[in-house]
């Protein structure tokens, strides 16, 4: 790969992007946005990806995971009578028009508003009376900021991960900020952050890690732990981009610190 970069020919060709005439269909990840709003997204993205240096071109392409990531562009076309998926994802750090777009249809078309409505049942839930005051089912939260100088960094809390119980009244008082704080309302000295919040019952499976009957049921690489988490129960799942002053986003993590996933 190293002596593939150094061919100018082979770098262009490989940081190149789908002409209109190989396109033959665009969706963009998260929302479903109309047809013409994609495309005004994907003129935007070329834009903006056209006028990078060569050296971020190469860094955008050669990571393919991305936490601080908007959404992504899903195209498919044929080149040359061969058939291609390929997908790109939109991040502040190379195209920031591009992200702010995603994020204004988003908004107004009330989708922040819905995914509010998820982060409000499931504190619904876990105010929920019981007789343990921890939470019984799987809780966690993802948050990465897109923008500032932290943009990439994930916080992450998780209720079976962490080696402290996470109560419920805590995990509570974090949706609450989020609920009571949290907006999308852009402003460059404000942190966007992106926050990936999930709620679901689970339950250990234990398994016989030397019967390779579990192996059929779980797969062979789980089955050596000696006990499976599953699944049960509705799922409340959101991932929801909110704009927080730097007072706000220092207190949020504050709020979490004790619990973090390390």
């Amino acid at each position: 790969m190293s002596l593939l970069l150094e061919s100018y020919d082979y770098l262009e060709a490989y940081l190149d992007l789908p002409t209109s005439r190989e396109i033959d269909s665009i969706g963009v990840s998260g929302y479903e946005f109309s047809k013409e709003d994609v495309k005004r997204l994907w003129a935007s993205f070329l834009f903006e990806f056209s006028a990078l240096s060569r050296e971020d071109k190469l860094a955008y392409v050669e990571k393919s995971y991305r936490s601080d990531e908007v959404s992504r562009f899903y195209v498919n076309g044929t080149y040359r009578l061969k058939s291609f998926n390929s997908d790109y994802p939109i991040i502040y750090e190379y195209t920031p028009k591009t992200a702010q777009m995603y994020l204004e249809m988003a908004s107004k078309e009330g989708l922040i508003q819905t995914d509010m409505k998820t982060l409000k049942l499931m504190i619904e839930q876990l105010s929920k009376e019981s007789e343990s005051e921890n939470i019984e089912n799987h809780f966690s939260i993802i948050a990465t900021p897109l923008t500032g100088v932290n943009a990439g960094e994930e916080y992450y809390v998780e209720s079976v991960k962490t080696d402290y119980e996470i109560p419920k009244a805590e995990a509570v008082k974090m949706l609450e900020f989020l609920v009571e704080h949290g907006e999308f309302s852009y402003e460059p000295t404000d942190t966007l952050v992106q926050f990936v919040v999930q709620l679901y019952d689970l339950f250990l499976l234990k398994v016989d890690p030397d019967s390779y009957t579990s192996y059929d049921f779980v797969g062979s690489s789980l089955s050596y732990s000696g006990e499976v988490a599953v699944e049960s129960g509705e799922v409340m799942s959101t991932r929801i981009i909110l704009s927080l002053s730097d007072e706000e986003w220092t207190a949020f993590k504050a709020l979490i610190e004790p619990y973090y996933y390390k």
